[in-house]
């Protein structure tokens, strides 16, 4: 239910963000609210998966939609508030990508 709620605010948001381009946060929250429905999607997955290679699929794919969660709520931040370091928006995504980077390159999962 709540991945419904979500994805649902987030077309909202992003309806919204068609007619008003000049509003990037709007395009932010849509990206974070969107990624959220997903997420919950991945896990409904693991909780059902029938295998151990499934969960560990899962596992590793829900990393993707966490990422868009973090970018999209640090970069709604900055544009919807107008403040904060730049830079430190920045870090927060770059560390972020590369840990879903090391995700991916390696055998390892992420998450343990």
């Amino acid at each position: 239910m709540m991945s419904g709620t979500c994805l649902a605010m987030g077309l909202v948001h992003l309806v919204v963000w068609l007619r008003r381009r000049q509003e990037p946060h709007l395009l932010m929250f849509a990206v974070s609210a969107i990624a959220i429905a997903v997420l919950g999607v991945a896990e409904v997955r693991l909780m059902t998966a029938e295998s151990v290679g499934a969960m560990v699929r899962w596992l590793r794919f829900a990393h993707l939609p966490v990422f868009f969660v973090i970018a999209g709520l640090v970069a709604f931040v900055h544009f919807f508030f107008r403040t904060g370091r730049l830079w430190l928006a920045c870090t927060v995504v770059a560390l972020r990508a590369a840990v879903l980077a090391a995700n991916y390159l390696s055998e390892v999962n992420a998450t343990y």
